[in-house]
């Protein structure tokens, strides 16, 4: 995918997710500028600025199964989840469990799953 049509979809999330008073930005990065992960995030509470981190499509083959399957707008609902349970996490910005991470993982499936159920 573009990341052109990345942003697009980035807009249309933020205003279903309700981010709308957040400034947010998505760029492709290379695999080690997300310690080897899908993706990530960095944000400013304060501002309500962020910019998601996606490996940039190029290299998604590295990522081999029992890893679910590469898809650029999956990570970026999920780094977008992370900003919404900010009250969730700690003032380092770590998940407190590891059940907030498997609930944003949850919570990214069923949204997906909901959008792509009502544009069919």
């Amino acid at each position: 995918m573009k990341i052109s049509k990345l942003r697009h979809k980035l807009r249309y999330w933020q205003r279903r997710l309700g981010l709308d008073v957040w400034k947010i930005d998505v760029e492709y990065v290379l695999p080690h500028e997300v310690q080897n992960a899908y993706g990530s995030n960095t944000y400013d509470n304060n501002h309500r600025t962020a910019l998601v981190r996606i490996v940039d499509p190029e290299f998604s083959s590295m990522f081999q199964p029992p890893a679910p399957a590469y898809d650029a707008e999956n990570v970026m609902v999920h780094e977008l989840l992370h900003l919404l349970l900010i009250p969730l996490v700690d003032s380092e910005g770590e998940p407190d469990t590891a059940s907030v991470e498997q609930l944003i993982n949850l919570l990214t499936e069923v949204i997906l799953t909901l959008s792509k159920e009502t544009t069919q």
